[in-house]
C-alpha cells in the first residue's frame, strides 16, 4: 500500500493528532484526535482519501495471539464501520490485518471505523480497547474535454467524428461508465464508444457519423454520473457548420509536448497552399505550419509567453479552393510550462572510471528530493525475478532507504523560468556504494520546491539537510509486506482530482512525473550464449579497456535461485557448460568488482537487422516426417515415418519418440511411443476410420523436448486413371501474365489419351512476395484488395497423342500486389464422364521490378515505435531473381489509419479495411535507391499515437508495398536517437564468399576502433561451434577461418565489438554487434540409393526389387510403391531428406550482453536505433461399409542395408494395372539420400470399369466400359458383366468387339439398381485370343434418405392378448421391427440408443451421451453376450475418443478443434468417466486427474454471474456434484453455493453432492420443501438442457436421497416421454435413461414380465425380471400379424418399433423456425434447373440459411447437402481454392456424395455456402433436399424437397 494512504503513529514522545480536512461543494470536515498510547499497538493504519474499491489495513506493532496463516479469514468482528460496510477480514501477515469490502463504497462518503484491540491483545487498557479512526471516499466525478469536429475520411468530407478524453476521480467500470454518457445530433441520438486508455481512470470517447446538413447543427454530449456512485452532472454543445459554411471551428494554444496553436476548420484544408501572412501569431515570425485535414497546426519557432493574438485572413483555402466566409482573429493565453524532471541518457551501469554521477534535467523547480534505496547484494537475483535490469518494481522485498537529502538547485547557477536545465550528481559524495550491491535513485518535489510558489507557502526556505539512515519516517514503509502493482491508489486528504493539472495541487504529484532510476556501480562486462542444445558461453571483459578478464568467477542460477554452473573463467574470459535446465542469471565477480545478467526470453539482443531465418534447430535435434503419398482417403492406411537427427547425441539409448496424430477437429487418433534406435528411421502405421472426418490432419512427433509437426490432407479422392503433364514455358509465368504451354496426358499404363476433351482453370489469389536475401522486408501492400478469382484459361480437346497447346492470359487487374498465387487446376475428361485432375501453383510477379520496406525495431521491452524521434525506415529494390536494382522513382508515404482497428479487426481483412481509412496523409517523401538501397525517416509527434500505413510506391512501374506500425508515447522523455543508418550498434562485417566446401578458408573482415577487440562466434542452428577474440584496434580487420564438417549447411560469423570505456575516441557505442552467413556443403552427407527393378510390369504378377547404395555406404531406409494414379493428383514430389536436413538453418543461439545498460555506452547523448517486427519465431515449415477405392499401395522398412550389401524386396502386384512409382527415403549417421522409379503395369488386354462413387435405390447409370489391347493378335473381345443381386444389367450383360490394331475401344452396358441398400459388386470380365482380365467394382448402395421410426404402443391387462397388425414402409433390406415390453411406460430403449449410437454430429456432449446410458443397460434390459460384448467396446472407444477433447489444464472442449473447455461439458464428461470407472472400465488415471484438478480450482474459484449461462449456479453445482463423486469434495465451495438463491435443478445437483459425502441431513434440507415443478422449455447450448433432462436430473437425485415416494411419478413422466415418438436431444436421451436405470422397480409396483407373442406363425415366450423386456421381430415386408399375450397378473406395456428407409421422392419442404434455399447457377452465374444436366457440365449449389431471430441466436445448427450419384463435388479445400462462398463456419466435412457444414446464426443473420459441382456419369439419379437443424432442438429445422435428376 502507498504509504500515502496510512497514517504512522510514534511512540517515543510524539503525539501524533491526524486532521482530516476535505473541502468541496457540500464539504464534511472530520477531526478525529488519535491517543498516542495506541501507538504501543498500532503503527499504521488506512486514512485520508481512498478509492471505492480499496482496502482498509492495520499494521500493529507486534504480532497478535490471533494471528493463524497469512491469508486466512478472520471470523471474529474485529471491524466495525459507520455507515456500514459489508466485507470480509483476513490476516495479511501475523502484524496486518486487511478488510476487503465486498461492496463498493459511497461516493464521497466519510466512515468512521474501529478496531477492537481488546479481541487481538491481552490487558489492553480500557481506554485503548477500541481504536477508532476514519476515512472518505474519494468522491466520483466525470470530466469530459472535446478535441474538435475532425474530417477522418477525404472521401467524406461532410461528415466529423468527434474525439475526446473522460477522466473520472476514481475507478469506474466502462459498461456503466458509458451509461452515464449521452450524445444526440440535432436531437437525434447517437452512439458513444468509450475505450480504456493505458492511464488509470482515463477513457477515449469517440462519436462517429456527425453529418452536416444545409442548417446549422449542434451535437450535445451530456453525463450524470449516478450509475457510477458519484453526484455530478452537465452537458456541453458544440456547434455543426452548415453545409457550404467554410469557418474556423476552433483555436487553442498547446503547451507541451511542443508550443503550437491548433485551428481547426470547418472543411478539408488545400494542403499546398502557402499559410504565411495568412495564419499569424501577434509579434511572431518564422512560424511553421502543418495541415492535418481540417486541422492546421502553427509551430513558433522559441518558447512564448503570455497573451498574443491569433489573427486568420480569409485567403484561407479549402481542399476545393474556396476562401474563408472570414476573417478570423482571437486572443490566446500562452502559460507557463508546468514543473517537470525528466531523465538524460539510458543505462543502469556505471563504470568506476566514470564516478557515480547522474544526470536529469528539471524546468521551474528550485529544489528537488533525492532518496537512495538499497537492494541488497543478496537480494539482487529476486530484484531480478521481477525486473530487467533498470526496472523499479516491487523494490520494498528487496530493497531499503539508505539517504534522503533535499538538494537546492539554485546553488548550481540561476535558473531561467521555462527553460529546461541540465543537473548532475556526484553520487559518491551522498553514499557509498557497496560491491554487488544494486541502488534506485528517486528524484521528486512538491509544492515547496516550485520556482513559482503557490501562495501558501512563498516564505518556505527549502533546507538541505541530510537524512540519516535509521529515521523512521523513511524506513517504515519498507518494514513489512506491501501491494504491489495494486490497480487502486491512495490520495492524500486534499487531493483534488481535477486539479491533476494544476502544480499548487497534490493531484498534481503523481508517480509518473518523478524520476525513478536504477544504478550498479560495475566495471565487469558479460556476454552469454545459449544454444538450443543446452550449451551455454559465457564471456567477461573488462568494462574499462574491453579485456578478457580470466579467472573470475561465474555462477548460473534458474529462475529459483538455484545454482546450475559455478566456475571461473579461462584465460580468454570464457566459461562453458552444458545443461538441459534454463539458465535465468548470470553472476560474474572479480575481486570487489560484480555483473549481472539475465538470460530469460525476450530480453536477448535483437536480431531483426540480420537475415538469421531458417529452419530451426530445437534442443540440437532436427527431425522430418514423411508419408508415402500427398493424399489419403478415409479408411487407408497411412504409412507415416519419422527421421531423427541428433549428431550431438543428446538423447539416451531408448528415448522415447512419440507420434500423435489429430484429426481436423482435433481430436486425438492415434499416439504410438518408439524407443530410440540406432538407425533413426521411425515407422508408424496407422489406419484411419471410413468414417473420419475429411480435411487436414495434424502429425506431431515429440522427442527430447523437441516438436516436429506435419499436415496431412485426408479427403474423400479416387486416383487418377490418366496422367497429365502440363509444362510451362520456361517454368514460369512472365510479368505479361500470357500463359503459353504444353499439355500431356496418357493413360496411366501408358496408352496415348487420344481425342479426349481437357480443360485448365486458374485460380488467383494475393501471394506474400518472399526473397530469402531480403527475409526481414515486405514487398507486399496490405493496402491492395484482391479476391481470389477464378477463371478458365482453356477448354479444348486433345489430338490423338493426346497432346495439345494451351495458351491464355491472366485476367489481373490494374490494382495488383507484388505476387500473385495462381493455382492450376487442370481435368482430363474419359469417355465416359469421369475425369483426372492435376493440380500444382505458381508465384507470379506481375512487375518487372519489386520494392521492400522494413520498419526499425522497436526499443527494447516495448512493441511500439516511439514518438518525437525520428525512426529509419530501409528500402530495397529487386528484380524478379531478387538482385539488387537502383529505381530513381519513388515514393514513401504515411498515412494515420483509424485508431479502433487497434481494438477491432473487422472480418473483411486488412487490405478492406486500409483501403476505407489510410486517405488521411501525414507526410510523403520522394528519393531513389542506389544499388538497390536508401532508408527514410519518419517522424510522428506527441499527442499523436496509433497506427500507421506506410506505403512506398515505385511511380515508374505502379508497384507499391506497405507495412502498418504502432506509433505511441516513450516510457520517458529521453529522446535522443542515434542516426547512423541501420542502427547505432550495427556492426557492418564482411566475408569474401558466401558459400564453401568443408575444409575450404573464407576471410572475415571486422571493422575496427582503436583499442577495441572482437568477440568472433561460429554459430550453426544449434550451439556456438567456435569463438575466439581479435585485436580489432584497425580499422579494417582480417580473419581467416576454416570450415569443419559440423559447419554445414551453414553458419553464422556472429561478431561483437567492444571498445574500452575509457578513452573511447568516437561516438560509436561501446559494443557493436553484426552477423554474416555462411553456407557450407560436404558431399560426405549425400547417399545415393540404387533402384534394380523391370522398367515394365505385369498385374498379377511377382515383382523383385533390389536396393544397394551407389558407393557402397552403410544405408538404411524405407521403400514405398504406389499407384502414380494417388501420386499425380496434387504432384506429390519423393520425399528428399537431404533438402530438408541440409537446409537452411536459422540461428540457434542467442546472446545476451549487458553493454547497453552501462551509462555513457553511446556516444554524445546517442540512444539505441531499434526496428519493429522484432525477431522472427524461427520455427519448422509447421462413412463407407465397403472400401470404393482399394489404394494400390505397398511399403517395406525400415531397413538397415550394410556397407556393400544389396536388399531385395518381393511381392505379388495383385490385380492393377496403371503405373506405379518405387519411391526409396534413406538415412544415415547425417548422410541422405533418395531414389525413385515409376513403372508401368499392364497386360496384353486390360479392362477398366466407370461408376460413381455411390449409387441409390432405383437409381439407372450407364457404365462405360474401356478395352485396352497392347498385342497385335488379339482381335476379338468378349465383354461380360456380373452384379450382385441388388443390381442389374438392362438390354443384356455381353458385349463384343472388333480391334483392327492395338488401342483402346468402348463399350457402354446400363445398370439399374433393383432393390434395398448395402454393398454392391460388379465385375466386368474380358477375354480375347485366350487372354483374360477381369475387374471388380465394389459400390456402396446408400441410403440417401434418413431411417424412419415409428412405434405403436398397448397395454396389456392381467393375463390379456391383443392383435397388432404391422405394415412395414421402407425398401427392400431396410425393413426392421422389435418388440419391447415392461411393466412402466414403454422406454422406446431401441430407438432412443440407436439414436444416440448413430447420431453423426460428434461433439463431446454427443460422444458423451451416447454411451452414458449403455453404463446402466443392464440394469433395464436382459442383454445377450454378443449385446453385453459390443456395449463394453462401444464404452471403451469412447473413453478413448473422448481423451482428444481434453486440454492441458483438466477441462473437456465442445469441439476437439476448439481451444477453450466447456464447463458444463467438462463435468458431464467426467460424470460419465467416473461412472465408467466404477463399472470397471480402464479410465486413465491421469485423464482423471487433470480432471479432478481442474474440477477442484474452478470450483474454488466460482463467482457467482447471474448473467452469465456459461457460468451458472448450475453449471457449479454440478462441478461440486462430480467432485463429490470422485470423492475430491470441495466443501467449502459447497457450503458457499447453499447460501445463495438457486434454481430447482441447481438445488438438486447440490443436494445429490452433499449426499454423495454423507450428509444427507444437508441435502434433505436443500430440497425438502422445494415445490418440484417443470416448464418446457430447450437450450441450444451452455448446459443443453430442457424440461425432460431437468426431469432426470431430479429423479437421479431423489433416488440417491431415498426419495422413492417422490421419485416414481416423475419416473413415470420420464417413461412416458421416451415412449412417444417425439423428438429428444442427446442430451435429455441419455439423461432420462440413465435416471431410469437407477431406479429399482419395487415388485410389489412392478413385478415380473412373462408374455408370449406370434408372428408368421412362430411363436415364442419372453420373460425377464428386469423393468424391460425386448426382442426384435422376424419381419417379412409388407403386412405381418402380431399375437401378443400378456401372461401375468399384472398391466405390462407393449411397444413394436418399426424401422425402414422409404422410397425417395415423397419428401416435402420444411420450415420451423428457420428458413432455407437452394440455387443452382452455371459456370457463368446464369441460374439453371438441375434435374436435367449435360455431363461434364460445371456449375454450383448455393444453399442460404437464414434465422428469422424469433428464437434468437441459433447455435449448433448443423447443414446436410447430399448430392446426386452422378454429380462429383469439385472439393475445394484440397485443390486449395477458397470456397466461393465465402462465408464461415466451424467446420465442414468433405465426403464422397454429401457436405455437411457446422455453424451458428445470430438473429436475423443469413448465410450462405457455395459448393462446385460437375454433371459426371450419365443416369437417372435422386437427389435429396438440403436439410438444416440445431442439434439440440428439431423444432428448430429446414429443408427442401428432392427429386429426380438425369445427367445425359
Amino acid at each position: 500500500m502507498n504509504s500515502k494512504s496510512i497514517k504512522w503513529l510514534l511512540t517515543v514522545g510524539v503525539i501524533a493528532i491526524i486532521i482530516l480536512q476535505v473541502g468541496c461543494k457540500g464539504k464534511q470536515d472530520v477531526e478525529n484526535s488519535t491517543d498516542p498510547l495506541f501507538g504501543e499497538y498500532i503503527s499504521a493504519y488506512t486514512s485520508g482519501m481512498i478509492s471505492a474499491h480499496s482496502a482498509i489495513t492495520i499494521k500493529l506493532t507486534k504480532p497478535s495471539s490471533k494471528f493463524t496463516f497469512n491469508g486466512d479469514e478472520v471470523h471474529e468482528g474485529y471491524f466495525s464501520f459507520s455507515p456500514s460496510v459489508k466485507g470480509k477480514a483476513y490476516w495479511v501477515d501475523d502484524q496486518t490485518l486487511e478488510y476487503r469490502p465486498t461492496e463498493v463504497m459511497r461516493s464521497g462518503k466519510v466512515y468512521s471505523s474501529s478496531l477492537a484491540l481488546s479481541k487481538l491483545f491481552k490487558g489492553v487498557e480500557p481506554k485503548l480497547k477500541t481504536f477508532r479512526f476514519s476515512f472518505r471516499v474519494i468522491p466520483q466525478s466525470v470530466s469530459i474535454e472535446l478535441n474538435g469536429l475532425i474530417v477522418r475520411d477525404a472521401e467524406n468530407p461532410n461528415s466529423y467524428e468527434l474525439d475526446g478524453t473522460v477522466q473520472t476521480a476514481d475507478v469506474a467500470e466502462s459498461e456503466k461508465l458509458n451509461e452515464c454518457i449521452k450524445a444526440s445530433v440535432n436531437g437525434m441520438s447517437i452512439a458513444t464508444k468509450l475505450d480504456s486508455t493505458e492511464v488509470v481512470n482515463t477513457y477515449h470517447l469517440r462519436l462517429e457519423g456527425i453529418e452536416r446538413t444545409v442548417k446549422k447543427g449542434e451535437v450535445r454530449i451530456s453525463w450524470n454520473t449516478s450509475a457510477i456512485g458519484g453526484n455530478s452532472k452537465g452537458y456541453e454543445i458544440l456547434e455543426v457548420p452548415p453545409l457550404g459554411s467554410f469557418k474556423v471551428i476552433s483555436a487553442k494554444a498547446i503547451q507541451t509536448p511542443e508550443q503550437s496553436v491548433t485551428i481547426i476548420f470547418s472543411d478539408l484544408l488545400d494542403r499546398n497552399q502557402n499559410f504565411e501572412g495568412l495564419v499569424e501569431l501577434e509579434g511572431i515570425s518564422g512560424l511553421r505550419y502543418e495541415v492535418d485535414r481540417n486541422m492546421l497546426r502553427v509551430y513558433p519557432p522559441e518558447t512564448i509567453e503570455g497573451e498574443k493574438n491569433l489573427n486568420i485572413s480569409a485567403g484561407v483555402l479549402n481542399a476545393i479552393g474556396k476562401r474563408l466566409n472570414a476573417e478570423f482573429s482571437q486572443n490566446l493565453l500562452f502559460e507557463d510550462v508546468n514543473p517537470a524532471l525528466r531523465t538524460v541518457g539510458h543505462g543502469a551501469i556505471l563504470p568506476t572510471t566514470q564516478g557515480l554521477i547522474f544526470s536529469f534535467e528539471a524546468v521551474n523547480l528550485k529544489a528537488v528530493s533525492v532518496q537512495i534505496v538499497k537492494i541488497y547484494e543478496s537480494n539482487v537475483p529476486y530484484y531480478l525475478q521481477v525486473n530487467t535490469m533498470g526496472g523499479t518494481n516491487e523494490l520494498r522485498r528487496v530493497g531499503y532507504p539508505v539517504l534522503n537529502k533535499v538538494i537546492g538547485l539554485n546553488q548550481f547557477g540561476p535558473i531561467v523560468p521555462n527553460k529546461w536545465t541540465r543537473y548532475t550528481l556526484d553520487l559518491a559524495q551522498l553514499f557509498k556504494a557497496d560491491r554487488g550491491a544494486i541502488y534506485q535513485i528517486s528524484i521528486t518535489f512538491n509544492k515547496k520546491q516550485l520556482l513559482s510558489s503557490c501562495g501558501d507557502d512563498s516564505d518556505q526556505t527549502t533546507p538541505t539537510s541530510p537524512f540519516s539512515p535509521g529515521d523512521e519516517e523513511v524506513a517504515r514503509g519498507y518494514d513489512g509486506p506491501g501491494y504491489y502493482d495494486d490497480y487502486y491508489y491512495y490520495y492524500d486528504d486534499d487531493y483534488n482530482w481535477r486539479e491533476r493539472d494544476n502544480p499548487c495541487n497534490s493531484a498534481y504529484y503523481s508517480e509518473s512525473r518523478m524520476i525513478n532510476q536504477i544504478i550498479i556501480s560495475s566495471d565487469i562486462g558479460i556476454i552469454a550464449k545459449l544454444g538450443n542444445d543446452g550449451g551455454m558461453l559465457v564471456a567477461v571483459t573488462d568494462l574499462p579497456s574491453a579485456k578478457p578478464l580470466s579467472n573470475a568467477n561465474v555462477r548460473i542460477s534458474d529462475y529459483q535461485n538455484q545454482t546450475i554452473a559455478d566456475g571461473n573463467t579461462n584465460n580468454d574470459g570464457f566459461f562453458e557448460f552444458k545443461t538441459t535446465r534454463r539458465p535465468f542469471l548470470v553472476t560474474a565477480s572479480d575481486g570487489k568488482q560484480k555483473g549481472y545478467l539475465r538470460v530469460d526470453n525476450g530480453t536477448s539482443n535483437p536480431l531483426s537487422n540480420f537475415d538469421v531465418s531458417g529452419n530451426e534447430v530445437q534442443h540440437g535435434l532436427k527431425g522430418m516426417i514423411y508419408g508415402e503419398r500427398g493424399v489419403w482417403r478415409p479408411g487407408d492406411t497411412l504409412h507415416l515415418c519419422f527421421i531423427l537427427e541428433d549428431k550431438g547425441k543428446t538423447l539416451p539409448p531408448n528415448h522415447p519418440v512419440v507420434l500423435e496424430l489429430h484429426d481436423p477437429k482435433g481430436l486425438l487418433v492415434k499416439r504410438a511411443v518408439q524407443p530410440n534406435n540406432d538407425a533413426g528411421i521411425f515407422y508408424f502405421p496407422t489406419v484411419t476410420d471410413p468414417q473420419a472426418p475429411t480435411g487436414p490432419w495434424s502429425a506431431t512427433v515429440r522427442v527430447g523436448g523437441a516438436i516436429f509437426q506435419k499436415t496431412l490432407k485426408v479427403e474423400s479422392i479416387k486416383p487418377n486413371r490418366l496422367k497429365i503433364n502440363l509444362e510451362l514455358q520456361g517454368n514460369n509465368i512472365p510479368p505479361s501474365g500470357m500463359v503459353n504451354a504444353t499439355l500431356n496426358a496418357k493413360w496411366l499404363h501408358g496408352a496415348a489419351a487420344a481425342n479426349l476433351k481437357a480443360k485448365y482453370e486458374l485460380t488467383v489469389s494475393k501471394a506474400n512476395a518472399s526473397f530469402p536475401e531480403f527475409s526481414s522486408y515486405s514487398f507486399d501492400d496490405p493496402g491492395i484488395d484482391f479476391p481470389t478469382q477464378t477463371q478458365t484459361l482453356w477448354d479444348g480437346q486433345l489430338d490423338d497423342n493426346g497432346t495439345a497447346r494451351v495458351y491464355g492470359s491472366l485476367n489481373i487487374p490494374d490494382s495488383r500486389p507484388a505476387a500473385i498465387n495462381v493455382l492450376f487446376k487442370g481435368r482430363v475428361f474419359e469417355p465416359g464422364g469421369d475425369f483426372s485432375i492435376d493440380l500444382f501453383s505458381k508465384t507470379f510477379y506481375p512487375f518487372s521490378e519489386l520494392v521492400g520496406v522494413k520498419p526499425p525495431q522497436p526499443k527494447m521491452g516495448t512493441s511500439w515505435l516511439e514518438t518525437d524521434t525520428d525512426q529509419q525506415f530501409s528500402v530495397v529494390t529487386i528484380n524478379n531473381d531478387g538482385k539488387p536494382i537502383s529505381c530513381p522513382n519513388l515514393e514513401l508515404e504515411l498515412y494515420k489509419l483509424t485508431w479502433r482497428w487497434w481494438w477491432e479487426q473487422p472480418e473483411t481483412g486488412e487490405a478492406g479495411y486500409v483501403n476505407r481509412n489510410y486517405d488521411y496523409l501525414i507526410s510523403s517523401h520522394k528519393f531513389g535507391t542506389v544499388n538497390g538501397k536508401a532508408t527514410v525517416k519518419l517522424r510522428v509527434d506527441y499527442p499523436e499515437w496509433g497506427r500507421y500505413y506506410v506505403k512506398v510506391t515505385n511511380k515508374t512501374t505502379g508497384n507499391s508495398c506497405g507495412t502498418i506500425v504502432y506509433f505511441d508515447w516513450p516510457y520517458s522523455s529521453g529522446k535522443s536517437q542515434a542516426n547512423r543508418p541501420g542502427g547505432a550498434s550495427i556492426l557492418a562485417i564482411s566475408v569474401d564468399k558466401p558459400d564453401c566446401k568443408v575444409k575450404e578458408s573464407f576471410k572475415l573482415t571486422i571493422p575496427g576502433a582503436e583499442n577495441s577487440r572482437a568477440l568472433v562466434s561460429i554459430e550453426n542452428g544449434y550451439k556456438v561451434v567456435k569463438a575466439f577474440w581479435v585485436d580489432a584496434s584497425s580499422q579494417a580487420n582480417v580473419v581467416d577461418i576454416q570450415t569443419t564438417p559440423e559447419m554445414t549447411p551453414n553458419v553464422f560469423v556472429h561478431v561483437t565489438l567492444i571498445q574500452p570505456h575509457t578513452n573511447k575516441t568516437n561516438d560509436l557505442p561501446i559494443r557493436l554487434y553484426g552477423i554474416t552467413r555462411i553456407n557450407v556443403s560436404d558431399p560426405e552427407t549425400t547417399l545415393q540409393p540404387v533402384i534394380t527393378m523391370p522398367d515394365e510390369l505385369k498385374s498379377d504378377k511377382p515383382v523383385e526389387i533390389l536396393i544397394r547404395e551407389k558407393s557402397g555406404k552403410k544405408m538404411n531406409f524405407t521403400l514405398a510403391m504406389v499407384d502414380e494414379g494417388l501420386l499425380d493428383i496434387n504432384r506429390f514430389k519423393t520425399p528428399d531428406p537431404h533438402s530438408v536436413f541440409y537446409a537452411r538453418e536459422a540461428i540457434g543461439v542467442k546472446t545476451w550482453d549487458l553493454f547497453d545498460e552501462v551509462i555513457g555506452a553511446y556516444g554524445s547523448t546517442m540512444e539505441r536505433l531499434i526496428s519493429v517486427g522484432g525477431d522472427e519465431e524461427l520455427n519448422p515449415t509447421q462413412g463407407e461399409k465397403i472400401q470404393r477405392f482399394k489404394p494400390v499401395v505397398r511399403f517395406f522398412g525400415p531397413f538397415v542395408l550394410e556397407k556393400g550389401k544389396t536388399e531385395k524386396i518381393s511381392f505379388n502386384m495383385g490385380n492393377y494395372f496403371g503405373s506405379v512409382r518405387i519411391m526409396v527415403v534413406a538415412a544415415n549417421d547425417g548422410a541422405y539420400g533418395f531414389a525413385e522409379k515409376s513403372c508401368p503395369v499392364k497386360n496384353d488386354l486390360m479392362v477398366m470399369a466407370t461408376l460413381p462413387r455411390v449409387l441409390g435405390h432405383q437409381e439407372t447409370v450407364t457404365m462405360p466400359i474401356s478395352i485396352f489391347t497392347t498385342s497385335p493378335a488379339i482381335k476379338q473381345v468378349k465383354i461380360r458383366v456380373k452384379t450382385s443381386s441388388n443390381l442389374k444389367v438392362l438390354n443384356g450383360n455381353e458385349q463384343n468387339l472388333e480391334f483392327t490394331k492395338p488401342g483402346d475401344l468402348l463399350a457402354f452396358f446400363t445398370l439399374q439398381v433393383s432393390e434395398g441398400t448395402g454393398p454392391a459388386r460388379v465385375e466386368v470380365l474380358a477375354e480375347g485370343n485366350g487372354v483374360k482380365s477381369t475387374q471388380v467394382v465394389d459400390i456402396e448402395v446408400r441410403n440417401p434418405i434418413s431411417i424412419q421410426v415409428v412405434s405403436i404402443d398397448t397395454l396389456l391387462p392381467p393375463n390379456g392378448k391383443k392383435s397388432l397388425q404391422l405394415s412395414t414402409f421402407g425398401i427392400k433390406g431396410t425393413n426392421e421391427a422389435y418388440l419391447e415390453a415392461s411393466v412402466t411406460p414403454p422406454l422406446n430403449l431401441n430407438k432412443r440408443l440407436d439414436y444416440l449410437i448413430q447420431y453423426p454430429h460428434g461433439c463431446v456432449e454427443q460422444t458423451t451421451s451416447a454411451v452414458f446410458p449403455q453404463l446402466y443397460l443392464s440394469q433395464l434390459v436382459d442383454l445377450t453376450a454378443d449385446q453385453q460384448k459390443k456395449t463394453s467396446r462401444f464404452v471403451s472407444e469412447a473413453i478413448k475418443k473422448l481423451a482428444g477433447f481434453q486440454n492441458s489444464d483438466g477441462s473437456f472442449r465442445y469441439w476437439p478443434s476448439y481451444v477453450y473447455g466447456d464447463d458444463w461439458s467438462t463435468s458431464y464428461v467426467g460424470h460419465f468417466l467416473l461412472e465408467a470407472r466404477s463399472k470397471g472400465y480402464d479410465v486413465p488415471e491421469g485423464m482423471l486427474s487433470r480432471w479432478t484438478s481442474y474440477q477442484g480450482k474452478s470450483a474454488r474459484n466460482y463467482i457467482p454471474r447471474p448473467t452469465n449461462p456459461f457460468n451458472s449456479d448450475l453449471v457449479q453445482a454440478y462441478r461440486l456434484y462430480t467432485l463429490a463423486l470422485a470423492a475430491k469434495p470441495e466443501v467449502g465451495a459447497m457450503n458457499k453455493l447453499k447460501e445463495q438463491e438457486l434454481g430447482l435443478i441447481a438445488k438438486m445437483r447440490l443436494a445429490g453432492a452433499y449426499a454423495l459425502i454423507g450428509q444427507k441431513d444437508v441435502a434433505l434440507a436443500i430440497v425438502g420443501s422445494v415445490p418440484i415443478k417443470f416448464s418446457p422449455y430447450r437450450e441450444l447450448s451452455y448446459t443443453y438442457g430442457s424440461d425432460i433432462r431437468d426431469r432426470g436430473i431430479v429423479l437421479e437425485t431423489l433416488i440417491l436421497l431415498g426419495l422413492d415416494s417422490k421419485a416414481y411419478p416423475i419416473a413415470l413422466e420420464i417413461s412416458k416421454a421416451l415412449s412417444q415418438n417425439d423428438w429428444m436431444s442427446t442430451q435429455e436421451t441419455a439423461v432420462a435413461l440413465l435416471a431410469l436405470s437407477r431406479l429399482s422397480i419395487d415388485k410389489e409396483k412392478g413385478g415380473e414380465l412373462n408374455l408370449s407373442y406370434t408372428l408368421a406363425k412362430n411363436s415364442r415366450v419372453i420373460s425377464s425380471r428386469k423393468p424391460v423386456a425386448r426382442e426384435q421381430l422376424e419381419i417379412r415386408d409388407g403386412s405381418n400379424t402380431l399375437e401378443i399375450q400378456n401372461m401375468t397378473k399384472n398391466n405390462v406395456y407393449a411397444s413394436v418399433v418399426l424401422k425402414g428407409v422409404p422410397a425417395p421422392g415423397n419428401e416435402t419442404s420444411y420450415s420451423s423456425n428457420l428458413n432455407i434455399m437452394a440455387r443452382y447457377r452455371s459456370a457463368s452465374g446464369d441460374e439453371l434447373n438441375p434435374y436435367n444436366l449435360k455431363k461434364g457440365m460445371d456449375f454450383t449449389c448455393e444453399v442460404t440459411v437464414s434465422n428469422p431471430g424469433i428464437r434468437g441466436e441459433l447455435k449448433e445448427l448443423a447443414l446436410t447437402q447430399i448430392f446426386p450419384a452422378g454429380w462429383e463435388i469439385q472439393n475445394t479445400r484440397f485443390e486449395g481454392t477458397e470456397n466461393v462462398s465465402g462465408s464461415t463456419f466451424d467446420y465442414q466435412d468433405i465426403r464422397d456424395d454429401r457436405v455437411i457444414t457446422y455453424f451458428s446464426l445470430k438473429p436475423n443473420e443469413r448465410r450462405s455456402f457455395t459448393i462446385r459441382l460437375t454433371a459426371t456419369y450419365s443416369g437417372r439419379y435422386y437427389m435429396p433436399g438440403p436439410h438444416c437443424e440445431a442439434m439440440y432442438d428439431n423444432a428448430i429445422s429446414a429443408g427442401e424437397k428432392g427429386g429426380w435428376v438425369t445427367v445425359e
